[in-house]
């Protein structure tokens, strides 16, 4: 069972589309996929297509088993999150609440992937995360903002290596919203290959170009590829799936 985690410190860079298209395309791939929303905004679980007030990942971290937090759209399983996990920092017991994911993850078993969608913030809920991350892509736009968000994360990636996880591996930094046509995203990139050099990682070569679709399929509560297979967004998240699990298999 791989863990693999999306974050950056910045939000509205794409985190959430990145894991509901990274999930749906895993069982499209053949894959068996379990989804857990870490963020209180739980943007997640309502584009999955989750009920609203049921047991979600917040009572997962207290301990409920997964049978009581599960649910599925017919794709993937996920289990949801909500603005309980907003106040994680005050409910959870300090001793031991970095690892409240991976005592939780023992009991869950069947799944090939297990795709986690995290809040922008270094907080509680993130370090579980990466706690229990096999891998970590790293979402982020053309902007100054978000490569200063992700050397950030990388700090954090460093403490979380050396205290919880030696094995996390950065897959990779994933541009979003992605124009080919604006001289910031060509100014940028090198940043980003300056970053991802520093971290031991890559830019994945697969670009998410801006795609309304995208959107769409969200608010409609349904996949990329079963609302608009042939968009732009289908096929570049289709491509960066690929070069993924490529990348996965290459280095074992």
């Amino acid at each position: 069972m791989r863990v693999v985690v999306f974050s950056n410190k910045k939000g509205g860079v794409g985190k959430t589309t990145s894991a509901l298209a990274t999930a749906a395309g895993l069982v499209k791939a053949g894959y068996k996929v379990l989804a857990i929303d870490m963020d209180g905004q739980g943007n997640f679980g309502v584009s999955s297509g989750g009920e609203k007030n049921v047991k979600g990942t917040y009572d997962f971290l207290k301990g409920d088993s997964l049978e009581t937090v599960l649910q599925s759209n017919g794709v993937y399983d996920f289990i949801a999150g909500d603005k309980r996990l907003s106040n994680a920092e005050a409910d959870f017991p300090r001793i031991g609440s970095e690892s409240l994911l991976r005592k939780a993850l023992k009991k869950v078993a069947g799944y090939d992937f297990v795709i986690i969608d995290t809040p922008p913030a270094m907080g509680l809920l993130t370090l579980n995360a990466l706690v229990v991350a096999d891998d970590l892509i790293i979402c982020a736009q053309s902007d100054a903002y978000s490569v200063a968000g992700c050397m950030e994360l990388f700090g954090n990636v460093e403490l979380v290596r050396e205290n919880y996880n030696e094995n996390l591996n950065i897959a990779g930094i994933l541009l979003t919203r992605y124009s080919t046509q604006t001289n910031i995203s060509k100014q940028m990139l090198p940043l980003y290959e300056q970053a991802a050099q520093v971290m031991g990682a890559v830019v994945f070569n697969t670009k998410i170009r801006e795609n309304i679709k995208l959107t769409e399929s969200q608010v409609m509560n349904k996949p990329i590829y079963k609302y608009a297979p042939d968009s732009n967004g289908a096929k570049d998240y289709e491509a960066f799936l690929n070069e993924y699990l490529e990348g996965m298999k290459n280095n074992g």
